[in-house]
């Protein structure tokens, strides 16, 4: 400050017309040679350490004839300079060439410094890139040449240079030189703010100026105090609006990102231009962030978070959720896919940078000392034999795949069309490596042998830094062709194997971009196709993928484009892949922050096109299967439990944990005397959480149904209104299930049912309980309570097997006391009712077809096992004469004989057609109104004894066994009213020889009056209405036969 203060003096002085400011010599120098070597010296060496020399020859040369060179030599100079000491050199020696030749220096440099800092200001951007450290160098020269007074407002008011706007008056009252210099420049950078470092730069040295600290006192020492809150008041406009500017760009940039980010999901790669473009953006945007927070940290302006702005989204992320929840199942998970060692702190730099270990060295040195030149030479030649066996396999194999090709694909793979279903295998892969014998080759095969015996995440990480030491081009290569074709039985080391891939990622970026790509090629190139010839390699390979997708690695438009892809295209081979990666990584790609709203707009997608007509049933079913495994956040043991847990009193919290986790059977009793000991008057807390866990038992683990059924049977006798409650409560949930008929319940019907036969096993229901409830289950919703083949049923589909699943998993599950308890006509006729049922459905899948023949094995029944509908229909013919006896045959001819006199009478009577009655008219004849009332009695009477013998105790069968006939045979057809056996004020039209009576209802006032109208029999109208007139009777006399047989039969 102290030398500015006396540049800063001696200059006024000049200014005012002195002539000895600066001493000189008594004799001058005028030597060409002398003004040579300055004139040299200033243009380049204007240094620091050149000082003493160049205020000497300042001293002893006279420069008069020179002087145009002088400055035309000073001012290069000035261009070359670089720091600190540099500049206060460049400006004393302008000081003192300003104070010795005032006239003919000062306008002379002052005009040309002008000009020069114009020609930085050009408008093509790369050229003001390009010459922005001279400009960044004339701008501060500027301000100190205005600080020591070398440029002063005066002479510069007087000779303003004609690129900066505004009338000389308006500049001359806005401030000092160097204000209205940055004015004009900076306003006219408002939006690249390619000038930005200029007022940096302004910042940082002359912090006093700016509104920065000074302790010092230079702004009033220099004279400059009034130009401050000017300049100040400058850079900070500069600086809030180029942090505008910097918000609006990486609000751009997030747009931009989003676009091509769905192009790129779209077509499943980056293009090239797109790319660009977007990483011009970027490092634009990059470099003015970085500017604007330097400056804004120099003038003490707060920086605009730019976070909520954009995001890199271009890889998943594993920070967290969307909704705040865990990203991950358990802790296990988390560990395993984000506890990834750094083999930096495992493994030497040398090592992984591809150098030589110690302990290889030595190795390879001793092996290399013990070979023989003949060893060598066999080798080579097997290598060479090797090699030419291979070549010639590998062509074989690419003409038979050409000859095999059909014209049509021939002419599609010319035209550039999809490929195939066929594995992507590259030319370079076609040729199997040759079996490296060098020691580091047989290392590397002791090496694979070991890593696909590694069966734990210590093992794995173990393997991977043994891996690093035997780093080298071949091994890299046969690691990943090991990736490449695992094993379709070892299917369950792919999460080690990408764990092994994230591990090794940092510092073998090639390895894991090769493992991605290649796998990225394949699942394209099978989802282009329907062949199901390489299945299990396609769901492999799709698994693969999600358990990298799961670690970080692999770009989100890789995974989301395949996905889109299936998910537009639902067929069989596609839902089934959409699977296996729903399974894999469906519930973290949900749940994860950076791929929630694409995951969002897929489900959507795929709901939208379950409506539509081209799916099948079993598809449609897929898709719900699909959503359900990606939304449903519940779960079985320990997830339930913390469920359960939030917001809970003290009680709950432990009942939660009792059932939930610490239940099993091996614990049964004492969890059920723990219950047995709390308080059970408590019917706010204790008691609803109790009949909660009793009737929620979906959320109980798998494993422990029948321990939570024992604890019920446990605390039964204790408490048998509660059990009668809960076992009520489960069988009303079981029949509420049917009705809605969601595939979002099929877990909870079968966890229902399964706690059933639980419940049967410990003797809290009897045997006809379960076949009310098997029977319930097949015939529920179906036409007149039956299934029939060819009658479609939209609850219960020909192709869906849901319902078959349930019954064989109960009986399954209670198989051993049913068989004791029930006897084998009972047993036989379920089971025959049971095959005819499935044989109502369309082909069996093979594993239910399993379950089925080896559940008939296990019952030991003497009955047959049918193939087709006929021979299952014939079974349950028989199961049911064997079960009603000779009495149902009997009667059923009668009943046959019956119906053809009375038909017979009915076509020869005629009956007169009354011109009018005032009152409804109904024809019956006297054996349907016997028959009727017969039946109405009986019907009565067997509902009376349900009713009575259901409310005594509370394992009674629910609902009771006569009510199941009635169920079978007398539902209605939508399913609303199960017992609609007779309809009251029946409308049928009567029969009057070629004539058919019709009653027409009309209206006068308040009274209803009813006209017989006849029509001819033979119109379509009549013949359809007298065809189900038939129907019914045919239906009620049957119907009548087997409750009174069945009734008879218990009497007995």
């Amino acid at each position: 400050m102290e030398k500015r203060i006396q540049l800063l003096e001696a200059n006024k002085r000049a200014w005012a017309g002195d002539t000895d400011v600066f001493p000189t010599a008594d004799k001058l120098d005028s030597s060409l040679k002398g003004n040579t070597v300055f004139i040299r010296r200033l243009r380049m060496q204007l240094k620091a350490d050149q000082e003493p020399a160049i205020l000497e020859e300042l001293r002893t040369l006279s420069l008069e004839k020179y002087l145009g060179e002088a400055v035309d030599a000073l001012l290069e100079g000035l261009l070359k300079l670089k720091t600190r000491g540099d500049f206060s050199v460049a400006v004393q020696v302008t000081s003192i060439m300003h104070q010795r030749f005032f006239h003919q220096f000062t306008p002379q440099f002052l005009t040309v410094f002008f000009q020069g800092l114009e020609s930085t200001l050009a408008e093509d951007r790369a050229k003001r890139a390009e010459l922005a450290p001279i400009r960044k160098i004339l701008c501060r020269l500027c301000v100190d040449l205005w600080l020591v007074g070398v440029i002063t407002p005066e002479y510069f008011n007087k000779n303003i240079p004609a690129w900066i706007d505004g009338s000389p008056q308006a500049i001359a009252q806005a401030g000092p030189p160097p204000l209205a210099v940055f004015r004009h420049i900076l306003g006219s950078d408002l939006k690249d703010f390619d000038y930005a470092e200029l007022v940096l730069s302004l910042a940082k040295h002359f912090p006093f100026l700016t509104g920065g600290t000074d302790e010092e006192g230079q702004a009033a020492a220099l004279g400059v105090a009034e130009a401050v809150p000017k300049m100040a008041k400058l850079a900070r406009s500069y600086c809030l609006h180029m942090q505008k500017r910097v918000k609006m760009m990486a609000i751009l940039l997030g747009r931009q990102r989003r676009k091509f980010e769905k192009h790129y999901i779209q077509v499943g790669r980056m293009t090239t231009g797109r790319e660009d473009s977007l990483n011009e953006l970027e490092t634009q945007l990059s470099n003015m962030v970085s500017t604007c927070t330097q400056l804004s940290e120099a003038l003490g302006i707060e920086m605009q978070s730019l976070t909520d702005c954009y995001k890199e989204e271009d890889t998943i992320t594993l920070d967290g959720s969307f909704d705040g929840q865990p990203l991950w199942d358990s802790e296990d998970d988390m560990l395993f896919y984000t506890d990834v060692p750094d083999l930096a702190d495992k493994v030497s730099e040398q090592v992984l940078s591809g150098g030589v270990d110690v302990a290889d060295a030595e190795l390879n040195d001793m092996v290399e000392k013990n070979k023989e030149a003949r060893q060598k030479e066999l080798l080579q030649q097997a290598v060479e034999k090797e090699r030419e066996k291979i070549r010639a396999n590998a062509q074989k194999a690419r003409e038979s795949r050409q000859a095999a090709k059909t014209p049509q694909e021939k002419k599609k793979s010319a035209e550039g069309g999809e490929s195939d279903d066929s594995d992507y295998v590259s030319e370079e892969e076609e040729e199997e490596p040759v079996k490296d014998m060098s020691p580091k080759g047989i290392q590397m095969t002791e090496f694979l042998e070991r890593l696909s015996q590694a069966r734990s995440k210590e093992e794995i990480d173990a393997t991977t830094i043994e891996f690093c030491h035997l780093n080298n081009k071949a091994s890299l290569n046969r690691l990943l062709r090991h990736f490449r074709e695992f094993s379709l039985h070892k299917a369950f080391m792919l999460p080690f194997y990408a764990r092994m891939v994230a591990t090794l990622g940092p510092y073998f970026p090639k390895l894991r971009a090769s493992v991605i790509e290649r796998l990225f090629a394949r699942l394209r190139s099978y989802t282009r196709g329907n062949s199901r010839r390489s299945m299990e390699r396609r769901l492999a390979s799709f698994q693969f993928l999600s358990e990298l997708t799961k670690f970080g690695l692999v770009p989100k438009h890789y995974i989301f484009h395949l996905l889109n892809f299936m998910g537009s295209r639902l067929n069989y081979m596609n839902l089934e892949s959409l699977s296996k990666i729903f399974h894999c990584c469906g519930q973290f790609l949900w749940r994860n922050a950076s791929t929630h709203q694409d995951m969002e707009e897929l489900m959507e997608s795929m709901m939208q096109r379950r409506t539509k007509g081209y799916l099948s049933i079993s598809e449609i079913l897929m898709v719900e299967e699909l959503l359900s495994l990606v939304k449903f956040r519940g779960g079985a043991g320990e997830n339930a439990a913390k469920r359960h847990v939030t917001s809970s009193t003290p009680i709950q919290v432990f009942l939660d944990r009792l059932y939930y986790i610490e239940l099993s059977s091996e614990v049964a009793e004492e969890v059920a005397q723990l219950t047995l000991k709390l308080d059970w008057s408590d019917e706010k807390i204790t008691c609803p959480t109790l009949f909660r866990i009793f009737t929620e038992t979906w959320r109980v683990s798998h494993g422990n149904m029948a321990a939570v059924a024992a604890v019920l049977a446990k605390i039964a006798p204790s408490h048998p209104i509660f059990a009668q409650k809960v076992i009520e409560t489960v069988l009303e949930n079981i029949q509420q299930c049917l009705k809605l008929d969601s595939y979002s319940l099929n877990q909870i019907r079968l966890s229902q049912v399964e706690f059933v036969s639980e419940l049967y096993n410990q003797g809290l229901l009897n045997h006809t309980c379960i076949l009310d409830m098997l029977f319930m289950i097949i015939c529920y919703d179906h036409r007149r309570g039956r299934p029939t083949a060819g009658v479609y049923c939209p609850k219960d589909p020909p192709d869906s097997f849901f319902r078959i699943r349930l019954v064989l998993n109960a009986l399954v599950t209670c198989q051993q006391k049913l068989v004791s308890d029930v006897t084998s006509s009972e047993l036989e006729f379920f089971i025959a009712f049971f095959q005819y049922y499935i044989f109502t459905k369309t082909r069996l899948p093979m594993e239910l077809k399993i379950d089925f023949r080896t559940l008939f094995v296990d019952l030991q029944l003497e009955q047959q096992l049918y193939s087709t509908l006929d021979g299952a229909a014939r079974g349950l013919e028989s199961a049911l004469k064997g079960k009603f006896g000779e009495r149902f045959e009997e009667e059923q001819k009668q009943e046959r004989q019956a119906q053809q006199q009375k038909e017979v009478k009915e076509e020869a009577a005629p009956t007169p057609v009354p011109e009018a009655t005032p009152e409804f008219v109904s024809r019956k004849t006297a054996e349907d109104l016997q028959a009727e009332q017969d039946f109405d009695r009986e019907f009565s009477e067997m509902m009376k004894e349900a009713g009575s013998q259901g409310t005594g105790s509370f394992d009674r069968p629910v609902p009771s066994a006569k009510v199941l006939t009635q169920h079978i045979y007398g539902a209605s057809l939508n399913g609303a009213k199960l017992f609609s056996l007779k309809k009251e004020g029946s409308t049928a039209p009567t029969i009057m020889g070629n004539k058919m009576g019709f009653t027409m209802l009309s209206k006068r006032g308040s009274k209803m009056q009813g006209r017989l109208v006849a029509l001819p029999a033979n119109l379509k109208m009549a013949k359809s209405l007298e065809q189900r007139q038939r129907e019914e009777r045919e239906q009620r006399h049957k119907l009548n036969s087997y409750v009174m047989a069945h009734a008879d039969m218990e009497d007995e």
